[in-house]
């Protein structure tokens, strides 16, 4: 038995030595995206996407050959208030008729420890590109390495993208964070 088991483990350790970077597509079921923007100075108003997609491709041995693409469908960003979401999704803030997707593709990857890592990339909202930095936390790995999942954020100037008016009543920064969850089927 222990011999079966040494093997085992063995293949595994092999398996994962020797490969290249693993493409995981984000899993809808086990995932969150929301975002937070400052509302009357002392509150924020949250907002959740459910239509979304992505893959991660992450490299053990190298991990800062790992990328990110990410898309967000911007008619899918809901607070569960029809006066909001109409804002949100009209064309003073993210005019989801005409830009119907915002789009994170990685350029770099950086680790800071093996857990904690910054992505660099290009965000693009209204069609207008921004260089965007993520920081995420690796949180775990499967043994088989079938899954992984990260959590993590980045900070949005509004104006820098043209999304909408109303400063100060609502707030100049949006904060997205994360939790997902990758597979690689």
């Amino acid at each position: 038995m222990k011999h079966f088991l040494f093997v085992i483990l063995y293949t595994v350790f092999l398996t994962h030595a020797n490969a290249q970077a693993i493409r995981y597509h984000i899993d809808k079921k086990n995932s969150t995206i929301g975002h937070e923007i400052g509302f009357l100075g002392f509150t924020s108003l949250v907002a959740n996407a459910n239509n979304y997609q992505g893959y991660i491709d992450y490299d053990r041995r190298e991990p800062t050959n790992s990328r990110l693409d990410f898309r967000i469908k911007s008619s899918s960003i809901h607070h569960d208030n029809q006066l909001i979401d109409d804002y949100l999704h009209g064309e003073y803030f993210l005019d989801s008729k005409n830009y119907p997707w915002l789009i994170f593709k990685s350029k770099e990857v950086r680790f800071i420890n093996p857990k904690v890592m910054l992505i660099k990339g290009t965000l693009t909202i209204k069609g207008i590109k921004q260089q965007a930095l993520i920081q995420a936390h690796l949180k775990n790995i499967s043994i088989d390495s079938s899954e992984v999942s990260f959590t993590g954020g980045l900070y949005i100037n509004r104006n820098y993208f043209n999304l909408g008016f109303g400063y100060p009543i609502i707030g100049k920064e949006i904060i997205t964070h994360f939790d997902v969850t990758g597979n690689t089927q």
